[in-house]
């Protein structure tokens, strides 16, 4: 994911929260590490180097007020993985919460648990996946994974054709649409808490044909209750381009 990317992410996922929440937010600019520390097979960018620092300056803040209860660490991608190495690295406990889009996969797919995000980094661990087959983990690793259309090969509106479309100018929507779609539906659930009802389910196609109407329902996003747990499937559109 390139740079201008990860802020344009970061600009609507932080006005997003910053429009619906009275809350505090922190932006971690890992650009520099990320891409100048290769993991051993050369393919992918350890996360592992970023998450530390991030415990440590989080530790630093704890003991200058900030209070565990409260904290929420928010990764897309590959800071998806940087949020869960960085949950179980703090020194003074579990954060409240972690949310990750669609954390990356590759190399992270055989990662032990100690060294990805898993449902251990944090009091209540939500992840959303949109493209498991290609640029995202391919497996649960939260205590409330949702699973986004999870039928398809492309997400609604990244085929080229889509995003020519739609006026997509960034080279993300091309080569990674499916990818940053998870943080797209993430930004939409803010602004429409309601908008994605998910039920837990032991797979999509038992989902589709209705054999998981009476089980537990969560809506896509942060909002999911502590009880819930497992797997959720839910269905989203191309309303994910204008929130």
């Amino acid at each position: 994911m390139s740079i201008a990317s990860a802020l344009g992410i970061c600009s609507l996922l932080g006005a997003a929260y910053l429009y619906t929440q009275d809350c505090n937010m922190i932006l971690v600019d890992s650009s520099q590490l990320l891409t100048g520390v290769p993991i051993n097979t050369g393919l992918y960018f350890d996360a592992h180097p970023v998450g530390i620092l991030l415990a440590k300056f989080i530790d630093y803040l704890i003991i200058k007020g900030l209070k565990l209860t409260d904290l929420e660490l928010i990764g897309i991608s590959m800071g998806g993985q940087v949020i869960g190495i960085a949950g179980a690295a703090i020194k003074s406990g579990k954060p409240a919460k972690i949310m990750a889009y669609d954390p990356a996969g590759f190399n992270h797919n055989s990662y032990p648990p100690d060294q990805r995000l898993d449902e251990t980094d944090a009091e209540l661990v939500i992840v959303i996946h949109t493209d498991p087959k290609v640029w995202g983990y391919n497996q649960s690793c939260g205590h409330v994974d949702f699973w986004i259309n999870s039928n398809l090969d492309v997400q609604p509106g990244c085929t080229t054709l889509e995003a020519i479309f739609r006026g997509a100018t960034d080279i993300t929507d091309y080569v990674a649409c499916s990818h940053v779609y998870s943080y797209r539906v993430g930004v939409y659930a803010i602004y429409h808490p309601t908008a994605y009802p998910a039920l837990n389910c032991t797979s999509y196609d038992d989902y589709a044909n209705g054999l998981c109407n009476n089980n537990d329902l969560q809506y896509v996003g942060d909002q999911v209750t502590k009880s819930a747990q497992g797997n959720y499937y839910a269905k989203a559109g191309n309303e994910v381009y204008n929130p």
